[in-house]
């Protein structure tokens, strides 16, 4: 586990710097896909995504990368953090989960069958944590949560 704060990316790149961000750097040098978790005391904010435009996170989007980054939360909260049984909660890329596709469809296509997927490896338990919209969340607060968002827009 490796803690860093936020660089100043315009400042970095004005002098040669190639990264979107010190997470990808240090992905590079250890050849790992990295894991970025914002945390509390309470909660754990872990991105499907980083350093990603919010309008491209739908492309950078697919069923493996968001399984994917359900078991590396998973895991970094059982083995690093000790936590038994943890609560994680994915959020909807679009609001209310796309409303069935009235909203958007990128819930159907990627976040329902990554949920489905990880279930299916024993990474997450859909009953009793299912697809959370952001915007009616309440419990979420309480779990650790894997969002599918620009960081911005939950913290904000």
């Amino acid at each position: 586990m490796l803690v860093t704060l936020p660089i100043n990316k315009y400042a970095l790149n004005k002098v040669g710097w190639t990264y979107p961000g010190q997470t990808e750097m240090v992905a590079a040098a250890v050849e790992e896909t990295p894991l970025m978790v914002l945390c509390t005391r309470d909660v754990r904010v872990a991105l499907a995504t980083v350093h990603v435009a919010l309008s491209e996170v739908a492309r950078a989007l697919s069923i493996e990368s968001i399984v994917e980054r359900i078991a590396a939360l998973k895991h970094h909260l059982v083995v690093d953090l000790g936590l038994i049984d943890p609560q994680i909660a994915v959020l909807s890329v679009d609001p209310h989960a796309g409303e069935h596709g009235v909203i958007g469809t990128i819930d159907q296509e990627l976040v329902k069958p990554a949920i489905d997927l990880a279930v299916a490896n024993g990474y997450y338990d859909l009953a009793a944590h299912g697809n959370v919209d952001p915007a009616s969340t309440a419990e979420a607060i309480e779990m650790a949560i894997i969002i599918t968002r620009n960081r911005r827009m939950l913290l904000a």
